[in-house]
């Protein structure tokens, strides 16, 4: 699934939000502020190793977003 994937502009938010790489997808209220589009990529990229591509697949259906680790960005 491709997906758009924002970080935080606080060096205290420990979270990637991910929303469907979707024309009529819009970042939820309550991340309004502070959030910048970072990528477009797809779950099952490394920069999600951390999180299986099924559950961030299965978190958007139900909620319409994903928060993951940033784990992820961390490189070898």
């Amino acid at each position: 699934m491709r997906v758009n994937v924002f970080i935080a502009h606080a060096d205290t938010q420990n979270t990637l939000l991910v929303l469907p790489d979707n024309p009529k997808s819009v970042l939820p209220h309550q991340f309004k502020v502070d959030w910048e589009y970072y990528a477009t990529v797809l779950t099952s990229d490394r920069m999600f190793r951390e999180v299986d591509a099924q559950t961030i697949a299965d978190e958007i259906a139900a909620n319409g977003f994903a928060l993951v680790p940033p784990l992820a960005l961390h490189t070898c």
